[in-house]
């Protein structure tokens, strides 16, 4: 804050006041009309500047009307304030080709949020020296992820974890990252890491790709859900919790109080931001909210809900948790395009998988000698179950009551539906060439994702859900826009 002082200073100079002391007492002696004028000083324009980043314990005689005519508040420089800024300084500084591109560039500067010009400055001097230790003689876009890690995190601390340590960590990280994935798709995943940084034993960065002022009720349950990832994720793969998930749970109680207690998300609209006296409560938000039984209610609704969407979306997607973590137990620090990588290649090679199992489960029904008794197809042995209209034991679609109609599923990578085909013993005293009324086709309407047996997307283990279908629901969650946290790295747990 800037307080500008508009005003010309008539106080004479010391040369000035001893020739007006000695016109003066020249003047003693001469007739009134044989006096000498008094110099007059000249005025001279002063413009007093003053800057301060404590304006709220100035003395308020300095504010005072006709103290300081200006006021001038400078906010931290936007996105398009820190691409200058950077362009500034990296032209000064030794840096790889690859951070002369505007897309990098640009990267940088949404990674910044919150970072004053030096910030900025002592950011990239960070970010060389990093560089001049791995011996290189300019920095890159992997030494600027570290220097963030550094200046905003801490240094790495190397620490002998145990194999069990080191795993629950990886999987509690891997857990944050999927869910990030999916739940905001609009977020950048930076850095995901299980080396030890001051108090933080691993720590997944995500941030904004554009600098954001609001949020919606969709983006705050969102940011709820991913700091939940962790410990639903150690639910899954090891049936029990750590303490690691304890900053996360402080993180999600801070967002759901605002959500109940400020932004008339969470069942009420009585805002306890404007309560005062002791009557409720003292201290910040999140005390206010708790100390009232029902607004205390509301805030635990909003942080079950949340993590029960979220063990169920990772119950649905054990094989992304998985692969990130083997990628974390062997590199320990995944950056950027590193870890939307793995998460791309699990994801393809998972519908890669169910296509070829539709094809193979087509191939086989249609294949000749399907209807002669005795051939070697589960379920084909009754003669005449591959005519039309007929219902073929043991080809049954889940939710067609054993008719052999396709039913709808809804597909965890998007708003579409699949045809799903389960390949089962066939059922007890079932009577060749029974009518169904439709013949089940196993190709027409599938595509690659659909999910070949009920609860498949959930994996092995006691992640798996019964119901057909349910896991590719709760793996689908409603995209929350375009938008930032202040954590890990500014506000993100």
């Amino acid at each position: 804050e800037l307080l500008i002082q508009l005003q010309s200073f008539d106080d004479p100079t010391g040369w000035q006041k001893l020739r007006g002391r000695l016109t003066d007492t020249v003047n003693l002696v001469l007739p009134a009309h044989r006096q000498i004028p008094r110099p007059r000083p000249e005025p001279v324009d002063i413009l007093l500047i003053a800057a301060t980043n404590r304006a709220d314990n100035l003395d308020p005689a300095l504010l005072r009307p006709g103290r300081f005519d200006r006021r001038l508040v400078f906010d931290l420089p936007d996105k398009a304030g820190r691409r200058e800024i950077i362009d500034h300084f990296l032209d000064r500084k030794a840096h790889d080709p690859d951070l002369d591109g505007g897309e990098q560039r640009d990267a940088l500067a949404g990674v910044t949020q919150g970072y004053s010009p030096v910030m900025v400055e002592h950011l990239l001097d960070e970010a060389l020296v990093h560089a001049v230790r791995r011996g290189a003689g300019a920095m890159s876009w992997a030494d600027i992820e570290h220097a963030r890690l550094v200046t905003e995190v801490g240094l790495g601390h190397p620490v002998g974890y145990t194999e069990h340590e080191k795993r629950l960590i990886a999987t509690h990280e891997a857990g944050h990252a999927v869910l990030a994935w999916l739940v905001a798709p609009h977020r950048r995943l930076e850095v995901l890491t299980i080396v030890k940084r001051a108090r933080a034993l691993g720590l997944l960065a995500h941030s904004d790709r554009e600098d954001v002022y609001t949020r919606s009720r969709e983006e705050m349950l969102g940011l709820i859900r991913i700091a939940f990832g962790g410990q639903a994720a150690e639910e899954l793969f090891f049936g029990d919790v750590s303490t690691g998930p304890g900053g996360d749970l402080q993180y999600a109680t801070t967002v759901a109080a605002q959500m109940v207690g400020q932004a008339g998300m969470g069942g009420t609209l009585v805002s306890f931001a404007a309560a005062q006296g002791a009557g409720f409560g003292e201290g910040n938000l999140v005390s206010r909210v708790l100390a009232d039984p029902e607004g205390r209610r509301l805030l635990e609704n909003v942080l079950n809900e949340q993590r029960d969407l979220a063990l169920a979306t990772l119950s649905g997607n054990r094989d992304l948790v998985a692969a990130l973590r083997d990628a974390l137990l062997e590199r320990h620090e995944l950056i950027g395009s590193e870890i939307t990588d793995i998460l791309e290649r699990t994801r393809d090679a998972r519908l890669r998988g169910i296509g070829d199992a539709l094809i193979d489960a087509a191939s086989v029904r249609d294949a000749p000698g399907t209807d002669v008794p005795g051939a070697d197809v589960p379920g084909a042995d009754v003669p005449g179950a591959d005519v039309p209209g007929a219902d073929v034991p043991g080809v049954d679609v889940p939710g067609a009551d054993g008719s052999g109609a396709a039913g709808p599923v809804a597909d965890p990578f998007g708003e579409r539906e699949t045809l799903v085909i389960d390949l089962r013993e066939p059922e007890p005293n079932t009577e060749p060439g029974a009518a169904s009324g439709s013949e089940p086709n196993p190709v027409s309407g599938a595509r690659p994702g659909s999910n070949p047996e009920p609860g498949a997307a959930s994996g092995s283990g006691s992640g798996s859900n019964p119901e057909p279908g349910a896991a590719s629901r709760s793996g689908s969650e409603p995209n929350p826009g375009s938008g930032s946290g202040p954590d890990t790295i500014p506000g993100t747990p």
